[in-house]
């Protein structure tokens, strides 16, 4: 996966399946989380740990435009479920 915050761009480098096994527990996580301060909060913090601290909340803060933040976290938190979905999916048709 990657994430671009201002004019760099990041890779996560290879996911194992342990990136799957704390992305589904993140999930229920966040999701069971009321505020949506602390969510983003939360996303932003597994998103650097997911990119292994190649960055910082702080860069996502001032790297992200505005109207990009949540959709952006989301598909970063959420993505490696996602992916696997995907993969089985045309793996199956």
């Amino acid at each position: 996966m990657q994430i671009k915050l201002g004019e760099k761009t990041y890779d996560t480098g290879k996911l194992t399946g342990e990136a799957l096994w704390e992305s589904l527990e993140f999930e229920e996580t966040v999701k069971a989380e009321k505020v949506m301060l602390n969510q983003l909060n939360m996303m932003a913090e597994q998103v650097v740990k997911l990119y292994k601290n190649q960055f910082t909340v702080e860069d996502i803060k001032k790297g992200l435009e505005s109207h990009e933040v949540w959709a952006t976290l989301n598909n970063q938190c959420f993505g490696v479920g996602y992916k696997l979905v995907e993969k089985i999916e045309t793996k199956n048709e």
